[in-house]
């Protein structure tokens, strides 16, 4: 019988790290606090975001901020692995807070896509993630939401006036 790994350390098997490949992250905020859509917060990571952007860490596609966790779609630049481009992001992040204390689970969770099929689902789920925990309502917009314009202009098609339909609510 396989005995399967439990915790953070399982979060790194087959982890791999390639260049230019497009990742699915969520990076968990510590103890699941609930802080993280705070303005000054997600302000703050925002602008952890941009850094990272403008120094070719990775190309964002899309992005939402969670009360308690991040997810995040972006194409890994070639200056640093997968965990160092995360590491960086959370430290980047407690600097422009102006904090030593860490804001963030150890861990992260990735996956990376190996094609163009799996990016749209990704991006849904996403996209659909404050709606479904009820933190906005169906014709509401999210504001720690972002995704790439041209990828948004080719996922928009599927919206009605860039809301989700609501029977997609259940």
């Amino acid at each position: 019988m396989i005995q399967l790994k439990k915790g953070h350390k399982a979060l790194r098997l087959g982890r791999s790290s390639e260049p230019g490949f497009r990742y699915f992250i969520t990076i968990c905020g510590k103890d699941k606090s609930s802080l993280l859509t705070n303005e000054t917060f997600a302000s703050a990571i925002q602008n952890g975001f941009q850094k990272a952007e403008n120094d070719k860490v990775f190309d964002i596609i899309s992005y939402t901020i969670m009360p308690d966790h991040i997810h995040l779609v972006f194409r890994l630049g070639s200056k640093l692995s997968l965990g160092k481009a995360i590491s960086r992001i959370k430290s980047e992040v407690s600097r422009n807070l102006e904090t030593n204390s860490s804001l963030w689970q150890k861990e992260f969770y990735d996956h990376k896509l190996r094609n163009d099929r799996e990016l749209y689902p990704i991006l849904h789920y996403i996209f659909m993630n404050p709606y479904r925990k009820g933190l906005i309502k169906h014709d509401e917009t999210w504001p720690y939401f972002r995704m790439d314009e041209k990828i948004w202009t080719w996922f928009k098609t599927d919206l009605k006036k860039d809301y989700p339909y609501p029977e997609w609510l259940g």
